[in-house]
């Protein structure tokens, strides 16, 4: 059953999502045009790399909404394609942006968080499946 606070969650949830993914490049290239990053390298680095922890919580979280409000809609196929492709084109928007905007970041960083993302991604879907096998 779906009830108007797991919708408003949902609905909120993934409008910030998407309002993050679409202006985080401007606000990236804000700071690195800014004085920031010469002056305070450790301040820079940490916002830079808070990003991908930022997206890391926010699937979090979105995961917790659809498995407690919407059930039925993790049995779908499409949901799970989509839930698999998201972080590739994320991984695709962050390549471009350390290229465009110059940013060094650990590519080692960049792999671990990858791995937690998918690690917890694969780790719902087989929950899931175990989950529907029992039923």
């Amino acid at each position: 059953r779906v009830t108007p606070e797991g919708l408003f969650a949902f609905y909120s949830a993934s409008i910030l999502m998407i309002a993050l993914w679409i202006f985080h490049p401007l606000f990236l290239r804000f700071l690195s045009r800014s004085p920031l990053k010469q002056g305070n390298p450790i301040i820079f680095d940490l916002i830079v790399y808070s990003g991908p922890f930022v997206v890391l919580g926010l699937i979090l979280y979105v995961m917790s909404v659809l498995k407690k409000y919407f059930p039925v809609v993790r049995n779908k196929t499409l949901l799970w394609g989509i839930t698999f492709s998201i972080p590739i084109v994320a991984i695709i928007t962050l390549s471009i942006e350390i290229i465009y905007f110059h940013l060094h970041m650990s590519w080692l960083f960049i792999f671990i968080e990858v791995l937690l993302i998918y690690g917890y991604l694969l780790m719902n879907y087989m929950n899931y499946r175990k989950f529907t096998k029992q039923t």
